[in-house]
């Protein structure tokens, strides 16, 4: 089936709709697409609900590079029929933290075997394959799909990752840590000693990272 005139009508809905002066804001953080029409989620969720769900329609959309629609297309990628194989491929393609929280949450966490995917991801040198797993584990935590968190303290990369110069990966990372110590105080004080001990020669970054998760566990405790 051609879903080229679906996509166009789709693109219609999202230029009527569009934001400029959020689309620009956007631009000045770091968003960067060919096209962004600056619509709010609830915008996109909106246009996404009059449309069948669809994998041939959603991989036409992850395609285009357009946020919106490939916003759109993990909300229309049937849950059933993404499979393993297609999480990985489609976490090699993210190309921001506001796409890969979307897919975090509309399809990855959803996905029976997350925890399995997630510990793999964060094992990979691949950089965009770690910071998706970040995201996916801390997600789990937060909803509780996590059985045990112990051993997520002991992932390869994790510690490095965290106080490395890759923005990314370290707010990735954080997220993650954030989840854990949130959630087991004994945790949460190993993982500020260990980023307290850690050997770096960017003692400013290590000091803004052990500021954050400080701050973090101890609002979360009160």
């Amino acid at each position: 089936m051609d879903h080229h005139p679906t996509l166009q009508e789709i693109r219609k809905r999202c230029r009527i709709a569009m934001n400029g002066d959020a689309s620009a804001g956007m631009r000045k953080y770091g968003l960067v697409y060919k096209l962004n029409f600056g619509l709010m989620i609830s915008q996109i969720k909106e246009i996404a609900n009059r449309y069948n769900p669809d994998s041939e329609l959603a991989l036409l959309l992850w395609t285009q590079d357009t946020r919106e629609l490939k916003i759109m297309a993990t909300l229309l990628f049937p849950l059933h029929e993404f499979t393993g194989e297609w999480a990985s491929k489609w976490a090699l393609d993210i190309p921001n933290q506001e796409i890969r929280e979307q897919i975090t949450i509309n399809l990855l966490q959803q996905l029976p075997d997350a925890e399995k995917l997630s510990l793999e991801w964060a094992g990979s040198e691949n950089l965009s394959l770690r910071a998706t797993a970040y995201w996916l584990l801390g997600r789990l935590l937060l909803t509780g799909k996590l059985g045990s968190f112990d051993k997520l303290i002991a992932l390869p990369y994790i510690w490095v990752d965290v106080l490395g110069e890759n923005a990314v990966l370290r707010s990735s990372a954080l997220l993650a840590f954030k989840q854990i110590g949130r959630r087991n105080h004994d945790l949460a004080e190993s993982i500020l000693a260990e980023i307290s001990s850690s050997k770096t020669d960017n003692e400013a970054l290590r000091n803004e990272v052990y500021d954050t998760l400080s701050f973090e566990f101890e609002y979360f405790a009160k």
